[in-house]
């Protein structure tokens, strides 16, 4: 993901909460006091993750909106979303084929121990220890814990991606909109009974549309 910018964002922070104290814009936001705080001092270097950076934005002064967050943020590249979700599925990937590997190798391990001296092995081979037997387990254990950070992280930049996603179709609907106000308003000056037919199609359209809906 783009680095993040610490001074930007305590500065777009600082602009968000306006006129009021730390602990006033923790109150509005249901965001911590010493979690703004942290980010105002320049003492965290990763952002905030997007459900916090919605809550700044609705509570946010000076018309500072949940995509300056998100931008100042660092979330809106998508490519380099995309490029740490496809690291960390290949880092999960190779995670459980070395579980899998640590399984394989302990499952040998149980086998060989349970052969009885005269069969299969000589008695000067020793049978594998406890010890060996606890330790793969531990790799294991440490392996799987690490795998659930992954999945973790990888959830975290799934959401961040569908965030940016659903951002991105927000803004382009607002941007449709505004160019349909616009261009009404340029049809009511000039033709006034084009005006008038259009919205009533436009009336009969989003009628229909809610109709739709209900059913």
């Amino acid at each position: 993901m783009t680095m993040f910018d610490k001074i930007t964002f305590k500065n777009l922070l600082e602009k968000a909460r306006g006129n009021r104290s730390n602990e006033d814009y923790s109150r509005d936001s249901g965001v911590s006091r010493a979690y703004i705080s942290n980010f105002l001092n320049l003492k965290r270097a990763i952002p905030p993750t997007p459900d916090i950076l919605k809550k700044l934005a609705d509570a946010a002064y000076d018309n500072v909106t949940y995509r300056d967050f998100m931008d100042v943020a660092g979330y809106l590249n998508s490519d380099e979303v995309s490029k740490e979700i496809t690291e960390l599925s290949l880092k999960l990937e190779n995670l459980h084929q070395a579980i899998a590997q640590k399984h394989r190798i302990l499952d040998r391990i149980h086998k060989y121990a349970n052969i009885p001296i005269a069969d299969e092995r000589s008695d000067e081979e020793e049978t594998p220890s406890r010890e060996s037997i606890e330790f793969i387990e531990v790799q294991i254990a440490a392996l799987e814990n690490e795998v659930m950070e992954i999945i973790s992280q990888l959830d975290l930049y799934k959401n961040i991606q569908q965030e940016s996603i659903n951002l991105s179709q927000s803004l382009d609907l607002d941007e449709d909109i505004q160019l349909i106000a616009r261009g009404m308003q340029k049809l009511k000056e000039e033709n006034p009974e084009d005006f008038d037919t259009v919205k009533r199609v436009l009336r009969s359209m989003s009628k229909k549309a809610d109709e739709e809906l209900k059913k």
